[in-house]
């Protein structure tokens, strides 16, 4: 029996239970990285021998960058969300899927988890349950410490999985390893420029990241990532493969669920972000050159005006 690809509501499936940084989530980690400390102090050493603290200084300072920049390249754009402010101003904090892959880079841990259970309280507005764990987080490159972070959810959000309250549970304690992980390392307000610096030269986009707060309604969101990148993907492959975009529009669209699949018969059933991201990816696995080539930023023909100023290389 043939069916299309199901098309849920986007937060049903978008994103796991607590990946989703929220709005109020960004300004406090923001202001709490304003409280890190040194776990180590250097203050002794400063009044001993100055000229040493200079040189440990700058030495520190070039590995934190180089540490920095491979832990942005391991990073996919599904693994950001593109937050705008009224100005217009962008910024891309770090997702779940991206914090489990920076936080081995930069040694970050979490500890002095409390209470030993999740608390669970009621909002007294909403009626609805709130999950409440604290925790202190430590870097082991940089040093730095930053205490008495929380970690919480609300039932009310719906992003926190079934519904259970396992899972509320679950989400409130991946919200603090989230949060820890962003503030230590830094990535909680990554700029479009770093981004775009670091992965100059590959495939990946900030135009393939999630788009977040200031960019509508979840339902304005759901084409924010552009379908056409994943036909000109598609095609690449067919011309390389000798293979029918309809069989590879199934083949990168496929899933299971609740003992049924579902897939996309035209380019129209695929409607979200994560759709799209995951299509590219299930490529990217199997055909990695010609997925690679198609998703190369397109080089710029210079303008005849440009190319009668003299500034081109000369011809060989």
């Amino acid at each position: 029996m043939t069916t299309t690809l199901e098309t849920p509501h986007q937060t049903a499936l978008a994103v796991p239970a607590g990946d989703e940084p929220s709005l109020a989530d960004i300004m406090e980690e923001r202001n709490l990285a304003k409280r890190i400390t040194f776990a180590v102090s250097i203050d002794r050493l400063a009044v001993s021998d100055p000229d040493r603290v200079v040189k440990v200084m700058e030495n520190r300072m070039k590995a934190l960058e180089s540490v920095r920049m491979g832990a942005v390249k391991q990073t996919e754009p599904h693994d950001w969300t593109l937050n705008q402010d009224k100005e217009g101003h962008v910024i891309a904090t770090l997702r779940k899927s991206g914090c489990s892959k920076v936080r081995k880079y930069f040694g970050i841990s979490s500890y002095n988890i409390r209470p030993e259970e999740v608390k669970i309280t009621t909002d007294p507005e909403s009626g609805k349950q709130i999950a409440e764990i604290w925790g202190d987080g430590v870097c082991a490159m940089t040093g730095e410490m930053i205490l008495n972070v929380r970690g919480a959810r609300s039932a009310s959000e719906e992003f926190t999985g079934r519904g259970s309250l396992s899972d509320l549970k679950e989400a409130a304690r991946t919200n603090l390893e989230n949060k820890v992980v962003r503030i230590l390392s830094g990535m909680t307000a990554v700029s479009l420029e770093e981004l775009k610096s670091v992965w100059s030269g590959t495939e990946k986009s900030p135009d393939r990241c999630y788009r977040g707060h200031g960019y509508g309604s979840s339902g304005e969101r759901e084409t924010s990532v552009n379908l056409e990148t994943l036909k000109t993907v598609i095609k690449a492959v067919a011309l390389a493969t000798g293979k029918a975009e309809k069989d590879l529009l199934y083949e990168a669209s496929i899933y299971a669920k609740n003992g049924k699949k579902y897939w996309a018969k035209e380019y129209s059933d695929i409607k979200y972000d994560w759709q799209i991201n995951r299509a590219i990816d299930r490529l990217k696995e199997k055909y990695a050159e010609p997925v690679k080539k198609a998703l190369q930023p397109a080089a710029v023909e210079p303008s005849a005006q440009e190319r009668q100023s003299g500034d081109e290389e000369p011809g060989l």
